[in-house]
Order: structure tokens, then sequence, then C-alpha cells
């Protein structure tokens, strides 16, 4: 574990953290997932990503930039929301001022 290589405080404050009951992964094959599943697929990511841990399924982690994002492909989707939305509920809202 890379990640607390000069943090021994860090290390002992992150294993604590993964031991609590409610971060423990229940059952395979059980359903409903619970907050440890969710927990511990969190805990997997962020092995990933800071402590070169490999992944249980074997996907690579996704690398790249993301600059320009906002001023792009996501921008352009959400002004086009905005666009619907925000005229839709503009009229409603001036429909109920009336």
């Amino acid at each position: 574990m890379e990640i607390f290589a000069d943090n021994p405080i860090g290390l002992k404050i992150w294993n604590a953290v993964w031991r609590l009951p409610a971060l423990q992964p229940s059952k395979q094959g059980t359903s409903p997932t619970k907050l440890g599943d969710a927990a511990q697929v969190l805990k997997g990511n962020i092995m990933q990503i800071y402590g070169n841990a490999t992944s249980v399924d074997g996907a690579p982690v996704a690398k790249g930039a993301l600059d320009g994002l906002l001023e792009g492909t996501l921008y352009l989707g959400l002004q086009q929301y905005y666009k619907k939305v925000a005229n839709l509920s503009a009229r409603m809202l001036a429909g109920l001022l009336i």
C-alpha cells in the first residue's frame, strides 16, 4: 500500500475505518446490496488510483485529461437541457404568478 508509505498514523486510521462493521461487505450473492458493498467499491477505486492496486475484474483505470470538458461536450448537453427545462419552468412560474 503506497498511499501511506510515509504516514503510519494515516495507515492506522485507514485500516480502522475499513474495519468498521458498517463498511463490511455483505455475503456474496445476497441482495439487496448494502452500504458496505458500495464502500468496498469506493475503497477499491481509491486503491487503484492512488495505491497502484490491480482491479478485481481486470478493468484498467481510465486515464486522460479533463481539460475542456466544461467548454465542450458536457456544456452543450447541459445547454440543451437548460433550454428545455428553464423555459418550461419560467412558463409554469409565470402562470402561477398571474
